[in-house]
């Protein structure tokens, strides 16, 4: 699952405006609660780039 997280997160960071084919990819490919994260992380309310998500 690492490399499809880190998959879907540069494909998030390379678009301003995600799709709903974006989001329906990234949870078909990911835990629901990753998925999760990765909304907040868009939101701006988390930081997943800081040392402590590597």
């Amino acid at each position: 699952m690492n490399g499809q997280l880190w998959e879907v997160i540069q494909l998030f960071k390379k678009k301003k405006e995600l799709t709903i084919e974006d989001w329906i990819y990234a949870e078909s490919v990911l835990e629901p609660e990753v998925v999760q994260l990765l909304a907040l992380q868009r939101d701006g309310k988390m930081d997943i780039g800081s040392p402590g998500w590597k």
